[in-house]
């Protein structure tokens, strides 16, 4: 009888932390937020020189009086900024992707293994997003508050 409570009690306990970790995600972003996304593209680019690539991301909203402040799209977070250049409000961000792993050389001698990159260890990404799908941080009223972008066209 006792290892049946415990057991009931580290399920309870585990559904309870997974319930807390999901809700934080959805909490903050908003259904229905002051501004209608009019145009969310993006388009992929290659740089100058080998191995740079990046993607663009431009977003058009109807509100003049909202400042849209980060993407998040593809597992990386860009600050927006606002394109002076129309009288509509389109922010616009552009960021480079990560370079390409390169291969680990091994060996039995660990000199012909000198030169080798540890991996790099990414943090936590906020959101869980489709392939097509970004999340919008902005201000409103004093607070920072997110929209979620459910299809952004690919103009490439």
């Amino acid at each position: 009888m006792k290892n049946f409570i415990k057991i009931i009690t580290v399920i309870v306990a585990a559904t309870i932390f997974t319930q807390c970790s999901a809700s934080k995600n959805i909490k903050n972003v908003q259904i229905k937020p002051p501004f209608n996304v009019i145009k969310a593209t993006y388009t992929s680019w290659v740089g100058g020189q080998p191995g740079i690539r990046g993607i663009t991301v431009q977003v058009e909203i109807d509100n003049p009086n909202i400042t849209l402040d980060s993407v998040y799209f593809r597992g990386i977070k860009s600050v927006l900024k606002i394109d002076k250049s129309t009288t509509m409000p389109i922010f616009v961000s552009s960021f480079v992707l990560p370079k390409k792993s390169k291969d680990f050389i091994l060996d039995a001698d660990p000199k012909k293994e000198y030169g080798n990159e540890p991996p790099r260890i990414s943090t936590k990404f906020p959101f869980q997003l489709k392939k097509n799908e970004a999340v919008v941080s902005y201000f409103y009223k004093g607070k920072v508050r997110y929209f979620k972008i459910i299809e952004l066209i690919d103009v490439n």
